[in-house]
C-alpha cells in the first residue's frame, strides 16, 4: 500500500470565466454522465491564454470530482481537444518516476470502487455542497500491483461493465417483446 501523494502530483482545477473566443473546454462535473463519459454536446468555452497554458490537461490526467454529492474519477481523453479542469475537480497526474509502474486508468478504477467511494465520502466537509479536500485524496492509500495485474483488472472490469449493459439491454428487449405479445393477445378477444 502506498499513498496517492507518493505516486502522483495533485492540483486543483482553475477558476476562470468563459470567453468569447473559445478553443478549449472548461470541464465541469456536469459534463460527464453517471458512467464518466464526456457529453459530446458540450462546446469549448475558453481561450487558452498564456496564463492558462500551464493548466491544460494532458492525456492520462485523472480528474476527480471533489465537490458535490457525486464524487467520481475519470481519465482525461485528449481526443476531445484542449481542455482545462474547473475547480470542481482535483487533477491527479502520475509522477514521471511512476509512469512505467502505474496506469492512470488503474488509479481511476480504484478511486471509483465502492469501498474507496465510501472512504472518500467520509472525508467530505460541508453540508450544502460537500467537498473533498486535496489533502484527503493525497492521503488515500492505494495498492499498486504489477502492470500486468493492473491491466488484467481493467480488462475484467471493462468486460463486467459490458455484461451489465448487455443484461440491461436484454431485459429491456424482453419486456418490450412481452408487452407486444400481451397487447396482441388482448386485442384478439
Amino acid at each position: 500500500m502506498t499513498y496517492i501523494k507518493e505516486i502522483a502530483n495533485l492540483r486543483s482545477g482553475v477558476f476562470t470565466k468563459p470567453t468569447g473566443q473559445a478553443e478549449a473546454f472548461y470541464l465541469q462535473a456536469g459534463h460527464f454522465d453517471a458512467e464518466g463519459r464526456f457529453d459530446p454536446r458540450v462546446k469549448p468555452a475558453l481561450e487558452v491564454t498564456q496564463k492558462l497554458q500551464k493548466d491544460l490537461l494532458t492525456r492520462s490526467d485523472i480528474l476527480f470530482a471533489s465537490k458535490g454529492s457525486r464524487n467520481f474519477a475519470v481519465v482525461h481523453d485528449d481526443t476531445i481537444g484542449p481542455a482545462i479542469a474547473s475547480t470542481s475537480f482535483i487533477v491527479i497526474r502520475v509522477n514521471p518516476t511512476y509512469q512505467e509502474q502505474v496506469l492512470p486508468e488503474y488509479v481511476c478504477w480504484f478511486m471509483n470502487q465502492p469501498q474507496t467511494q465510501t472512504q472518500i465520502k467520509s472525508f467530505a466537509k460541508g453540508t450544502f455542497i460537500p467537498a473533498v479536500t486535496m489533502k484527503s485524496i493525497a492521503d488515500l492509500k492505494i495498492s499498486i500491483p504489477d502492470l500486468e495485474t493492473q491491466q488484467l483488472i481493467l480488462e475484467v472490469s471493462a468486460l463486467r461493465y459490458k455484461e451489465k449493459h448487455l443484461r440491461t439491454e436484454i431485459d429491456t428487449l424482453t419486456d418490450q417483446l412481452l408487452q407486444e405479445k400481451l397487447i396482441t393477445l388482448a386485442h384478439q378477444e
